[in-house]
């Protein structure tokens, strides 16, 4: 850098060589300073503010940093790379217009798979309907942004969850049984499975379509355990028990050893010789079996961090390990 400064003199590109290699070295001043110097010409303000914004982050001021990623943003809104920085920002601080903004030029950038990407939108767009909500919006104007967030992400569940209450509480039980219904078919989490329950009458008759539904999805492992649940509490015995049977070894985490505890407290002890199950702890409901089981068994799902990895029971618009926004899986 200091040689290509000595032949070409006071260059706009040996300042930006000069910041980069300030940068790398660990020089923030001198860095600074280049990247100042790069914002005050007209042809690299660009590549000056986007330095400033880099700069800034690292050293944790973020108001400073947005003020002139914005700045940069202004110049240039088309570089995918930065727009993804700016993105990252733009959420942290909880700015969900402009963070949408900067994702719709970010989403272009190479490293941004297309899960990435309808996560993030999904996640802005339910936050941005919690805050219109916090501001006293109307349940039609909070809907209409959930409705983009579904869009993006039908299986989140806090946006699903959201959703249907509201539509139920204005008369619209049509659209909060189709809410849950797909949002039962990509996520079959517990929570969505009960209110979808609780949505078709919680009788009989509603676990029958519940089963269905998960039958028609190829009956993923977590719908066969939480329809078993809501047979048990049906006292449907031989329901609970094929239910219960179909989901693969592999499969039976601590959720199922949980709700097999429960049936095998609850239920009559099957018919004497019969013999349709499919292994022996089936043919003869043993609790103390179940509790043993579900002491070595897998974790049950969870949201997990894509990001650090770190499991939470809730889903969290920010991962309280390691910040990182719109990171949550069910998983």
């Amino acid at each position: 850098a200091k040689r290509a400064k000595r032949l070409m003199g006071e260059d706009p590109l040996t300042h930006l060589l000069a910041a980069q290699a300030a940068t790398l070295t660990g020089d923030a001043q001198a860095a600074s300073r280049y990247f100042e110097a790069l914002s005050e010409d007209r042809q690299t303000a660009f590549f000056g503010k986007a330095g400033l914004m880099r700069l800034e982050a690292e050293r944790g001021d973020h108001d400073a940093a947005l003020d002139a990623g914005r700045e940069a943003f202004a110049l240039n809104n088309n570089t995918p790379s930065f727009a993804k920085a700016l993105y990252a920002l733009e959420a942290r601080q909880g700015h969900w217009d402009q963070a949408l903004d900067a994702l719709a030029v970010a989403e272009r950038d190479p490293s941004m798979d297309k899960a990435t990407v309808s996560r993030g939108y999904a996640a802005l767009y339910y936050c941005q309907a919690q805050e219109r909500a916090e501001k006293g919006g109307d349940d039609a104007a909070v809907i209409a942004v959930l409705k983009k967030a579904l869009k993006h992400g039908p299986g989140l569940t806090p946006a699903v969850l959201d959703a249907a209450a509201r539509y139920s509480q204005m008369g619209k039980a049509r659209q909060a049984r189709q809410v849950l219904t797909t949002g039962f078919a990509q996520t079959p989490h517990p929570a969505i499975t009960k209110a979808l329950f609780e949505t078709l009458g919680g009788d009989a008759k509603a676990l029958s379509t519940l089963i269905k539904q998960s039958d028609q999805n190829g009956n993923p492992p977590d719908a066969l355990i939480e329809t078993a649940a809501l047979a048990v509490t049906l006292d449907l015995w031989g329901e609970a028990r094929r239910l219960l049977q179909l989901v693969a070894e592999d499969d039976r985490d601590l959720r199922y050893w949980q709700v097999y505890a429960d049936f095998t407290d609850r239920a009559p002890p099957p018919p004497k010789g019969k013999n349709d199950a499919a292994s022996p702890e089936d043919q003869e409901p043993d609790r103390h079996h179940a509790l043993t089981m579900a002491a070595s068994a897998k974790r049950p799902k969870a949201w997990h961090c894509s990001s650090c990895h770190h499991h939470s029971e809730a889903w969290e618009a920010h991962c309280s390990e390691c910040g990182h926004f719109a990171a949550m899986v069910w998983r």
